[in-house]
């Protein structure tokens, strides 16, 4: 068809095509126009209703299996949150990236931003006992204390005591006493001859 000076005619030719494709749309299969066709017609599945691939999302096959990533709530390979949007400003960004200064946890992720005496132990930090002070096993900048030992969210920290039955920090092993001779020395350490296990470590002589 001549289409100059026929505007009218060419226009109506286009829509008519354009409108061709969407009805075939949802057919199951991927004609010309088309750059997916999973059987239907609905949006927000990764095959939009025009049968075009919708934003982050790729569909292969005939019909078309969609997947869309980011946003969908769960942490896949490549990702690091998934906050099941595409908000930028609540820690995990359009890619699915944690942003400088937040810390994202679990699936869908939830975002926070960062901050030591929040209770909550981030990367970067190894304790977080809900303070910003020191002197307590926990620091000002979320360290833990030489001579302390801490755990758990907020962190709990006491004093790294060799006899108190407890393992804690450089300590090989913590028999509950500190005496020597048994395996586990004065100074919590594991006496030649000897291996330890546990806590309280139980300790025997080898080759016994």
């Amino acid at each position: 068809m001549l289409c100059l000076g026929l505007l009218s005619a060419c226009d109506r030719l286009g829509e008519n095509s354009w409108r061709a494709a969407v009805s075939s749309c949802g057919n199951k299969l991927v004609e010309d126009g088309e750059q997916c066709d999973d059987g239907n017609t609905a949006p927000g599945d990764g095959c939009d209703p025009a049968c075009i691939t919708e934003y982050r999302c790729t569909c292969v096959g005939q019909p078309s299996k969609c997947s869309c990533t980011c946003g969908d709530g769960v942490v896949q390979k490549g990702e690091q949150c998934d906050d099941a949007n595409v908000n930028e400003e609540d820690g995990c960004d359009l890619f699915c990236r944690v942003r400088t200064g937040w810390a994202c946890r679990g699936a869908p992720s939830a975002c926070h931003l960062k901050r030591c005496g929040d209770q909550l132990v981030d990367p970067g930090e190894k304790c977080d006992d809900g303070n910003d002070m020191s002197g307590d096993g926990c620091s000002g900048i979320c360290a833990t204390e030489k001579g302390w030992a801490c755990a758990g969210e907020p962190s709990v920290c006491h004093p790294v005591l060799c006899g108190d039955g407890i393992r804690d920090g450089a300590e090989k092993c913590d028999d509950g006493n500190g005496e020597g001779g048994d395996g586990c020395g004065m100074n919590c350490t594991v006496e030649k001859g000897w291996t330890c296990a546990g806590s309280p470590s139980a300790c025997t002589q080898k080759g016994k």
